[in-house]
């Protein structure tokens, strides 16, 4: 299924837990993102960078949290899991 996930600047918000899937950055910023059992705290702004319109996809054999940001406005990243 895919789907998209508005992520704004100011929260990490769940992008996907899935085992696997894509998730392409359409928000108009750079993502920050992370994999953690549960959400980071706001006050923590590192993560790993998805540049514009630029994707990622991931496997794994058991699933994890992705949670995600954008460095500077509010956007959607499409996520498709499975």
């Amino acid at each position: 299924m895919t789907v998209k996930v508005e992520l704004n600047p100011n929260t990490w918000t769940l992008i996907s837990s899935a085992a696997a899937g894509y998730m392409d950055n359409q928000t108009g910023s750079v993502v920050k993102y992370r994999v953690e059992d549960s959400a980071p705290s706001d006050a923590e702004t590192f993560g790993h960078q998805l540049k514009l319109e630029k994707g990622i996809g991931w496997s794994r054999a058991v699933a994890k949290n992705i949670y995600g940001r954008t460095a500077s406005s509010t956007g959607d990243v499409i996520v498709t899991e499975g």
